[in-house]
């Protein structure tokens, strides 16, 4: 059976919920389920509920970047991307994919070791069988910030047809021949060859109490540090994020190729980027999808947009969620 009940917590070591409770981690799903992964590992991913008072068609189910978990949608009641869409109508239901937040962290009996073909073909159709027998329906509306997007074109791509309408944030099948700051880290990937996974996690962990203290190149990254809350910003980056296992930067490559990766059809997808995103250029971001809008100062916007803004912004309750509602209630 692909959906278990199981205590929330159950993957998580008493070191990580003591550091959630001492960072202010603020967990506001309605309820927590579990889908169980087809492949021979048998993972148990955490699926997090917002339930809605008026339902809608169609659920919606969110899937994180690279190396986040849920809290990049879900840092405060201010800004819960979750809780927006749920006032609006809809179930929604965000993901963490094997090894991150409260899913099992486990590979064939190793910490690391899987890939995003493992996210695409297993991880991706588990919650989304999971997420249509909790909600009793028949398919999903489906958002993914950066890597969560790529993860959702493959897919479907992979044979996944269960997806009604799709957002993707911050995102590209393609980033060949644009600025994106991952081209400059394409010499590291020989280091994956040597350590199981790049310990982001623990980084982040320590630096978050100096994040945006000064101006520096890793949160120039992450955001355009004038459009987000500072205390918002360390929060996400004391609890959102883990260590990413090798395989999966290896497999990332294929995007910063020519042509990068194969974009789904048959449904519409919407792309939302920013202007400022050093990650994901707004070039990038345009191709493979049915529409594209661009987030930033020339669209009437109080601030530029960079990389994870668009979830937790100073003003995406009023310039960037209004765009997602008005989407999926058009596809519902």
């Amino acid at each position: 059976m692909t959906l278990v009940r199981l205590d929330p917590d159950v993957f998580l070591s008493r070191r990580r919920r003591k550091y959630l409770r001492r960072s202010g981690a603020v967990e506001t799903a309605d309820e927590v389920i579990f889908a169980m992964t087809r492949d021979e590992c048998a993972v148990a991913l955490s699926v997090h509920r917002a339930r809605t008072q008026t339902k809608r068609r169609h659920p919606v189910l969110l899937l994180h970047g690279l190396g986040a978990n849920r809290f990049a949608y879900d840092l405060d009641a201010s800004v819960s991307l979750p809780s927006h869409l749920a006032s609006h109508g809809w179930d929604v239901y965000s993901l963490e994919l094997r090894g991150h937040g409260r899913s099992q962290k486990t590979h064939r009996g190793k910490r690391w070791g899987w890939g995003t073909t493992e996210y695409m073909e297993q991880d991706f159709p588990a919650a989304v069988t999971a997420v249509l027998q909790h909600a009793s329906a028949e398919a999903v509306h489906a958002i993914g910030h950066s890597m969560g997007g790529i993860v959702l074109h493959g897919a479907c791509c992979a044979g996944e047809s269960r997806v009604r309408s799709a957002i993707t944030l911050a995102s590209s099948v393609d980033y060949s021949g644009t600025p994106s700051v991952f081209h400059s880290l394409k010499g590291l990937v020989g280091l994956t060859e040597v350590l199981p996974a790049v310990p982001l996690g623990p980084l982040t962990r320590f630096m978050w109490p100096v994040a945006l203290a000064v101006p520096n190149a890793i949160d120039a990254v992450n955001v355009h540090a004038p459009n987000v809350d500072k205390k918002l910003y360390r929060r996400l980056v004391a609890v959102a994020f883990h260590g990413i296992s090798s395989p999966v930067l290896r497999s990332l490559l294929k995007v910063m190729q020519p042509g990068g990766i194969p974009a789904a059809t048959g449904f519409p997808v919407l792309s939302v980027c920013g202007t400022r995103d050093p990650q994901c250029h707004p070039d990038a971001a345009k191709r493979g999808v049915s529409e594209a809008v661009v987030m930033g100062r020339d669209r009437s916007c109080e601030h530029a947009y960079g990389h994870f803004d668009l979830l937790m912004g100073r003003n995406v309750q009023r310039e960037v969620w209004p765009v997602l509602v008005e989407w999926l209630a058009a596809q519902d």
